[in-house]
């Protein structure tokens, strides 16, 4: 005879009521012998699957049908809410723990996905800002936004239909002279008049542009945003009419924007912008184009439109416009770069964040079902006394949804508080602090009616699993002679969830530690100087000046603030320590070389070598006291251009030389990995020879055990560059020398930008801010889950021990061992302390890309988890001790 298919079986014993379920085996049994018997075992087993299958299946639709006819004819009443509230007061630990666990879901949900809102479906914060949008032209053959739109922008004026308001921009940033001489660079716009009464926003005080303002012959004037009146005029009434010193041109402030006002993205001081009429297409300055829909037209009629006008185009320009179409989005997306494989890469990130609020109402629940489990005998007697299924289970979801509730209100105000620190770090990571001002620290209302429907997720869960499980066969339990004879017991899901958490549990601190070892190794990455006594500040071209003059202007500022007072050195380079240097693959002659990088979990392998690069002066090493290793440092003879030389440091020496000397080796630059502004190396067809003619010591490119940190260094050409670094080694107070360097510049060149003045100390504080809140992050997801786990599996102990004093009574009454007892009472949490913490270990080898089981790797992470299930165990302590203190007689009296 043929036996069943083992997972079909138990699917049919899950999922059929026991009122039929005998009679449907038996007669897929009798099925399954005759067609062993006329078709043989492997067709007859694979019959019985489907017929098991399609029978579970039609049975589970029935159930949720019965569950959704009652879920929907429910009415929770107040009196529900009472005890829901008067349980959740009666058990304050599990209040606490399960209030905590929801709240930290709920608020990591809603904040995670007001990130994501704020990156793939930005709004406006303007009058009806959705209806604000970018209009583009795409080249199809360059694959690439074509930004030379002026021609264009006077054409779309008179044909568009779909479109108010049209008009035009660019970014610049611009000296801003105050009355007190001190200079300071602002994110200007050059906009066209239109742009105002397009955003619906007026002006505070005074006015805004005007179309006569644009005039080649009107007197130059600028609005500015409220933020730099408050700041820098303090408020001044009088600034309206007064002359401020904008780029070296006196002009007049004609108007304040109010405060948030900072389009098209952070710009602090609107000008006219005057458009060349006589522009051919395709040429003349780069500019960004934006409008606002007409009242009644939708935003796929307008790309249709411009479509349609970038056609006409084409046909009236065949030479320039052959390969361009018009493109209508909406403005703030049109700001990012994010193509379809990163949106739905970040969009994704939602539902990890759901798997793990999931995660945490399961353990949750577990923490119900486990309180539920000691109100067995109330259960039965309000089912005894005609208390219905779903009056029960009513007032089980009733209990969640308070807890929910709690938890929501909870959750969503650390959310507020989560978005306000994460764009708080963003901003700080950012080079130029400068966010899109839509980029706010603020709660949409969308982000809070998705943490209600997390929290409303959490109370079906927390509710509905215990209830179901509790109320499972009442009549059959009403028989039962005791309590401790039958009863409800932890199933296999239950298991599963405490496994899960344990795993979460102990991968999450190794997470964590993996975010802050980047930040330990900023902080103590030694560049052989102290780098608090070098003052460093970045020195940028304006467009009014001349390539020639900013190269004489950089030039005059290092030798004027070297002469200053309590000046050691100075030095230039389009990189500093501390900052990143970004990467390129270069390869090296044939006198040997280490290994090619392997590539993690997570990254391919390259075809050559990374390295980080930067370009310095003749003064660069020696302002940072960094002496030749070996070899020669540069010399006046090496910045003749083409520089074919160039200095590497020890990190270079060991991962891409294996150690070898350098002296006189050959290197080839081949191609852009990661490219971060500055001078560009020597790339091309087929790529020029550089010679290494010295070694120094690492200075602070990247940190261990980063492999950026192979470092070469090339000759500075400053005609290539528009913005320079500076730095200065100090031997006096460094207040003093930041308010030279600023005098200096101011008197230099006016148009001459310095940003970004700081101690060389300071230059990772952006960057630390950013690590550690993401290592805080990933250490609260920790610490909830650890929290959790330790609470679900104490449940689950004190639980059996509840269930099975009658038992322990007994063999202690026979003389059973204590240390038997003891074991046999663990041996279940001890299953899922194993089977968590083996998950976890492979989740943190799987994390850190470390698959080679390094000795060192695999000693720390065998310490940790030993570390993190003596704390887990810890959990099963008080259920045991309480176990072992059982009085055999009165365990027998529970008969």
């Amino acid at each position: 005879m043929s036996r069943p298919p083992r997972l079909a079986k138990a699917l049919l014993d899950r999922s059929l009521p026991a009122d039929v379920r005998a009679g449907i085996t038996g007669d897929l049994d009798e099925r399954l012998s005759r067609d062993a018997a006329s078709d043989g075992g492997r067709v007859a087993r694979w019959r019985y699957r489907r017929a098991a299958l399609a029978i579970a299946t039609r049975f589970l639709i029935e159930r949720l049908r019965e569950a959704a006819a009652g879920f929907l004819a429910w009415r929770i009443s107040f009196l529900d809410l009472r005890l829901g509230l008067r349980m959740l007061v009666r058990y304050p630990v599990l209040t606490l723990i399960g209030t905590a666990s929801l709240a930290f879901g709920i608020a990591l949900g809603a904040a995670v996905f007001a990130f994501i809102s704020l990156m793939l479906w930005p709004i406006l914060p303007l009058p009806e800002g959705d209806r604000v949008v970018s209009v583009r032209l795409y080249d199809t053959a360059a694959n690439q936004y074509e930004s030379r739109l002026t021609a264009d922008l006077l054409r779309w004026e008179q044909a568009t239909t779909s479109l108010a308001e049209l008009g035009a921009g660019r970014g610049l940033n611009r000296n801003l002279t105050m009355a007190d001489g001190v200079i300071e660079p602002v994110n200007v716009a050059e906009v066209t008049a239109s742009t105002f009464p397009m955003a619906r926003v007026a002006p505070i005080a005074g006015r805004a542009l005007t179309d006569a303002d644009a005039a080649q012959s009107a007197p130059p004037v600028m609005v500015i945003g409220e933020r730099l009146w408050r700041s820098r005029f303090h408020a001044d009434p009088a600034i309206l009419g007064r002359q401020i010193t904008l780029a070296n041109t006196p002009t007049a402030v004609v108007g304040i924007m109010p405060e948030g006002f900072r389009f098209p993205r952070a710009h602090e001081v609107w000008v006219p912008l005057r458009l060349d009429v006589t522009a051919a297409p395709r040429t003349g300055t780069p500019l960004r184009v934006w409008a606002r829909l007409q009242d009644g037209v939708t935003l796929p009629q307008a790309a249709t439109e411009f479509e349609v006008l970038a056609a006409a185009a084409a046909t009236a320009w065949p030479a320039t416009h052959e390969h361009l179409r018009g493109v209508v989005m909406p403005f703030a997306a049109s700001s990012s770069a994010l193509d379809p494989a990163d949106r739905l890469a970040i969009g994704s990130i939602n539902l990890g964040v759901a798997l793990l609020v999931l995660l945490i109402s399961g353990n949750v629940a577990l923490l119900m079902f486990a309180r539920a489990a000691t109100r067995e005998s109330e259960i039965l007697v309000r089912t005894a006394l005609g208390a219905s299924r779903g009056r029960l289970i009513r007032q089980f979801f009733a209990e969640s949804l308070v807890l929910s509730a709690l938890a929501a209100i909870v959750g969503l105000a650390l959310s507020r508080m989560a978005v306000g620190w994460g764009v708080e770090a963003f901003a700080a990571a950012e080079s130029t602090n400068q966010l899109p001002f839509w980029l706010t620290p603020r709660l949409p209302p969308l982000s809070i009616a998705y943490g209600c429907g997390l929290a409303l997720l959490a109370a079906i869960v927390t509710g509905m699993l215990p209830a179901f499980k509790m109320t499972r066969g009442l009549s059959s339990r009403l028989r039962e002679s005791s309590a401790g004879g039958g009863g409800v017991k932890f199933g296999g899901i239950w298991t599963t969830l405490i496994v899960a958490q344990i795993a979460v549990t102990v991968t999450f601190p190794v997470v964590a530690f993996y975010v802050k070892r980047d930040a330990w190794q900023i902080e103590t990455t030694d560049i052989g100087i102290p780098p608090a006594e070098v003052l460093s500040a970045s020195l940028a071209r304006d467009v009014d000046l001349s390539q020639a003059r900013y190269v004489a202007a950089v030039l005059a500022v290092r030798d004027r603030l070297a002469a200053a007072p309590g000046i050691r050195r100075v030095a230039l380079a389009d990189k500093l320590p501390f900052t990143w240097h970004g990467h390129y693959i270069i390869d090296v002659d044939e006198g040997g070389a280490a290994a090619l990088e392997e590539g993690g979990m997570w990254d391919a392998p390259v075809d050559g070598y990374r390295v980080s690069t930067a370009s310095v002066d003749p003064a660069f090493f020696s302002t940072f006291d960094a002496e030749p290793l070996a070899g020669r440092l540069f010399t006046d003879a090496d910045y003749a251009s083409p520089a074919r030389v160039a200095v590497v440091n020890q990190s270079f020496v060991a991962r891409v030389l294996g150690g070898r000397n350098p002296i006189g080796r050959r290197l080839h630059y081949r191609r852009d990995l990661d490219p971060n502004g500055g001078q560009r190396p020597p790339i091309g067809s087929p790529p020029p020879s550089i010679e290494i003619v010295g070694l120094v010591r690492d200075l602070g490119m990247a940190t261990e055990p980063d492999p950026k940190v192979a470092g070469i260094y090339l000759p500075l050409d400053l005609r290539s560059l528009g913005t320079v670094q500076i730095a200065a080694r100090v031997s006096g107070d460094i207040t003093a020398a930041t308010a030279a360097l600023q005098q200096i510049a101011a008197r230099t060149d006016p148009l001459m930008r310095v940003s970004a003045v700081q101690p060389l100390d300071q230059v990772t504080l952006g960057a630390l801010r950013e690590i550690n809140f993401w290592a805080r992050l990933a250490g609260a997801v920790g610490l909830s889950a650890l929290v959790l786990a330790l609470s679900g599996i104490y449940a689950v102990t004190s639980f059996a021990v509840a269930r099975r004093t009658r038992e322990i009574g007994i063999r202690v009454a026979l003389g059973s061992s204590r240390g038997r007892l003891i074991v046999s009472i663990l041996r279940r949490p001890l299953l899922q302390l194993s089977c968590g913490i083996v998950a976890g270990w492979v989740l943190i080898l799987l994390l850190s890309g470390q698959i080679s089981f390094r000795p060192g790797l695999v000693a720390g992470l065998t310490v940790y988890v030993v570390l993190m299930g003596a704390v887990c165990l810890l959990a099963c302590v008080v259920p045991a001790r309480r176990a072992m203190a059982v009085d055999p007689i009165e365990a027998l009296r529970t008969e």
